[in-house]
């Protein structure tokens, strides 16, 4: 999408703190690509994984790092991750929901088209969606102690 916008919006990733980090919560997916990053605990080394995610991923717009007292993350609620639309003064027009079931590149992609009439090809990407939940059955399921469904 940035590339696709070019000059007709500007776009920044701030990487935050690490969400699968080796130490703290380690994913399958992850694992299976040869991902891994222990939690940085000095900027010094939140940069140094930032860096290697950008390469990593081929990231092509600007991008800068939070500090690893996550100062950035906390204010915008980016945990753990978040997409917003700012306008020409700062002001945010659009956020969507916190990730990764939240991240739909589609919600920017329709600010971008209806605000500022810019021309993008649609989303080649979305993250997945949860299946229906519900609620156990047994004792412990259902409201007041009842059953569930």
């Amino acid at each position: 999408m940035h590339r696709e916008a070019g000059d007709a919006a500007r776009f920044l990733l701030v990487y935050i703190r690490e969400a699968h980090a080796l130490d703290e919560w380690i994913t399958q997916d992850n694992e299976a690509a040869g991902i891994g990053f222990v939690q940085p605990r000095t900027d010094a080394g939140r940069r140094a994984a930032a860096a290697t995610f950008c390469g990593r991923m081929q990231i092509s717009m600007p991008a800068v790092h939070d500090t690893v007292d996550d100062e950035v993350m906390k204010f915008w609620g980016a945990w753990p991750d978040r997409l917003y639309v700012l306008d020409e003064r700062g002001v945010v027009v659009h956020k969507t929901a916190v990730g990764p079931f939240g991240f739909r590149p589609s919600e920017v992609r329709d600010v971008l088209s209806s605000r500022w009439k810019i021309a993008l090809p649609p989303a080649t990407y979305e993250p997945p969606r949860l299946p229906p939940m519900r609620a156990p059955s047994g004792p412990q399921g259902g409201a007041a102690g009842r059953p569930g469904p």
